[in-house]
């Protein structure tokens, strides 16, 4: 049984969390939706075929691994940015 500890508990009843947790679910549900929508509508409305959905769904996942490795990236030179001007700042 999952056991929460109190602060946990008090911090799920903030407002500012429940605001967070719903903007969260929001953002989730539409980007599914478009997951769903796009494809769907380039068949219906396009009459788009074979080629054309795989050339949807490989687009679908080159924009992912995009966004993965810019942020990987980002993340990266945050800490190594972070990590020489520690070593300036205790050689000056």
């Amino acid at each position: 049984m999952l056991r929460l500890k109190p602060d946990t508990i008090r911090s799920m009843h903030s407002s500012r969390f429940r605001r967070v947790f719903a903007a969260d679910v929001i953002s989730t549900f539409g980007s599914l939706m478009s997951r769903l929508a796009i494809p769907w509508l380039a068949v219906l409305v396009l009459d788009a075929g074979p080629g054309a959905m795989a050339l949807l769904a490989v687009a679908d996942v080159a924009a992912a691994a995009l966004a993965a490795l810019i942020g990987v990236a980002g993340v990266a030179a945050f800490f190594a940015l972070r990590g020489r001007g520690r070593a300036e700042a205790t050689t000056a």
